[in-house]
């Protein structure tokens, strides 16, 4: 019997160059945001591929991984949907952390699998 197909991804691109939304909030929320930013994109994109739910169980993974304060997670994750890094509307209406980008990196990562599940209330791009 063959193994199921995997939903997420095991690599995705990162840019050399953040964007200005990205610069500016590492200069409002300092350098941590660089680390709570690339393992959420690690996240996103090894469950679900273009989105992940928030919340309390989100903020302990990150915190496992780079140790960081609970609460400093959810400011800088908060200041991202803020400066629109997330969807504002997607977030508001199903608590989940998505992207238009993260979205169009992860089908393009995504295009030679055979089977893709998706919410089709969730997604940003055709």
């Amino acid at each position: 019997m063959a193994r199921p197909t995997k939903q997420g991804l095991d690599y995705f691109p990162l840019d050399v160059q953040f964007d200005d939304k990205i610069e500016l909030l590492i200069a409002e929320k300092g350098s941590n945001v660089v680390s709570i930013l690339v393992t959420l994109w690690q996240l996103v994109y090894q469950n679900e591929g273009y989105y992940i739910e928030n919340g309390k169980d989100l903020f302990l993974l990150i915190r496992r991984r780079i140790m960081l304060d609970t609460e400093q997670i959810k400011d800088i994750i908060d200041g991202a949907i803020a400066r629109g890094i997330f969807d504002k509307k997607m977030h508001k209406k199903y608590n989940i952390l998505t992207s238009r980008g993260l979205q169009k990196r992860y089908f393009v990562g995504a295009s030679r699998k055979k089977i893709v599940y998706v919410h089709k209330n969730y997604l940003l791009v055709g």
